[in-house]
């Protein structure tokens, strides 16, 4: 049955987009930087050519169509997040000042761009690598045996599923515990020091 909100047709249409989103950046990254100086004209012939060639690898328009929607995401949050922002009665001059002067907030969107791009690019490359070869050994290292006799393995064809069993095996949450308490020790025997 058809709906008014059916949106599966936009998904053949996802190499135009990219194409377009390709273009609109490079566009932009190169007339804001003018690596060839203010008086050249061929800023939209790179750009295009960028943007076609772009289209010849599956890899990288999956990761730009992987990643694209969760930068408008966040984008729009922060859009918003201003907007309201200015609706309680803070000024936009305000809001700048703040944003650029903290550091914090620029490694966090930076930091928050790496971990959506390593997704994306898993999300693109890693089926790809699962539907190879698996050479598994007898004893099944890198499995979890669960308490109601579930196996989860980092040796299975099912790439969503090899990353779900690495992220929760017990040694690698046991590593991460250890991680987290050493960075937390640190942190407070540094602020204690300099408080003495």
């Amino acid at each position: 049955m058809a709906s008014f909100l059916d949106l599966s047709l936009f998904s053949h249409f996802h190499i135009i987009f990219t194409f377009l989103l390709v273009l609109v950046v490079m566009i932009g990254v190169l007339t804001h930087y003018k690596p060839f100086g203010d008086k050249f004209p061929g800023y939209w012939v790179i750009a295009a050519v960028v943007a076609f060639f772009t289209l010849y690898s599956p890899t990288v328009v999956g990761t730009i169509t992987n990643m694209a929607p969760w930068f408008v995401m966040i984008l729009m949050f922060f859009v918003f997040l201003i907007i309201t922002y200015n609706l309680l009665g803070v000024e936009m001059d305000w809001i700048g000042q703040h944003v650029t002067a903290t550091s914090g907030l620029k490694w966090a969107v930076f930091i928050i761009a790496v971990i959506l791009f390593i997704m994306s690019i898993s999300g693109s490359v890693g089926p790809k690598l699962a539907k190879g070869e698996v050479s598994g050994t007898s004893d099944n290292i890198g499995s979890v045996i669960y308490n109601d006799g579930t196996v989860a393995t980092t040796q299975s064809q099912d790439f969503s599923q090899n990353v779900y069993a690495f992220f929760f095996h017990p040694k690698v949450l046991g590593m991460l515990f250890i991680m987290i308490l050493a960075i937390a020790t640190v942190g407070l025997m540094s602020s204690q020091k300099g408080a003495m």
